[in-house]
């Protein structure tokens, strides 16, 4: 119910509102108890305004925090995409620096940077001017098939050398490595599809590598020879014809 609260001068008034209950004691005798809402109010409107700043403190340093974490994770990917391309500009001595939190970057990084120390052992030798005339995506597949063989079957920080240059009578193209190598009795087998060496049948693939090298090679009027590296394996392709 409302009622007038009379303050300090008469005739000056304020409207409240008051809860409280009422009952009859007595004939024409009324009791109502109650209290003024004003410091309910008061206080509802102070834990409002509290609420309100609790809030916008709260979302003002998330938004900070994401910030900062993006511009560190921005960074971060910055770095990564520069090592990219420094591999792609031929710079294999590039690495990228690690934060030591072994988070998702951190193992990317890492990835990377062991994927580099590899293909940093892989040396390359290629003559100017040496050009082969065949297939671009074949002739693509039989050096990428070598390569893989020597990496697949090697262990790492073995090197190898992928080399390109002209011979007397063809063009010669290598691959090399200082692994353990193919026994001699086994050179011809592995250039067969489905063969596999004893030792390497517990590692994946399906013994198509060097058989479709051969394949490839003799498409182009080429032959495939693997020969001691001492150590390791060497694997050349002679190809007669389409000499630049």
């Amino acid at each position: 119910m409302h009622l007038l609260l009379i303050e300090d001068e008469p005739d000056e008034y304020k409207r409240g509102t008051v809860l409280g209950r009422g009952v009859f004691v007595a004939k024409d005798v009324y009791l109502f108890v109650g209290r003024d809402t004003a410091t309910i109010v008061a206080t509802r409107t102070r834990l409002i305004h509290a609420f309100g700043w609790v809030t916008g403190v709260t979302l003002l340093l998330a938004a900070i925090g994401g910030i900062v974490f993006s511009v560190q994770f921005l960074r971060r990917v910055d770095a990564i995409t520069r090592t990219c391309n420094a591999i792609v500009a031929g710079r294999f001595n590039d690495r990228i620096v690690l934060r030591g939190n072994d988070d998702e970057l951190d193992r990317l990084a890492n990835a990377i940077n062991l994927m580099l120390d590899r293909i940093a052992a892989l040396q390359v030798r290629v003559e100017n001017d040496v050009l082969i005339d065949g297939d671009r995506e074949l002739l693509t597949q039989l050096f990428s098939n070598l390569i893989e063989n020597a990496l697949r079957h090697t262990q790492p920080g073995t090197q190898v050398v992928v080399s390109l240059e002209r011979a007397p009578a063809a063009i010669v193209a290598s691959v090399a490595d200082s692994g353990p190598g193919i026994p001699e009795n086994e050179r011809a087998k592995v250039l067969r599809r489905f063969y596999r060496l004893n030792a390497s049948r517990s590692s994946r693939g399906y013994g198509l590598g060097l058989a479709l090298v051969s394949s490839i090679a003799n498409l182009h009027d080429a032959s495939l020879a693997l020969s001691d590296n001492a150590p390791g394996l060497r694997g050349r392709c002679l190809f007669q014809k389409g000499m630049g």
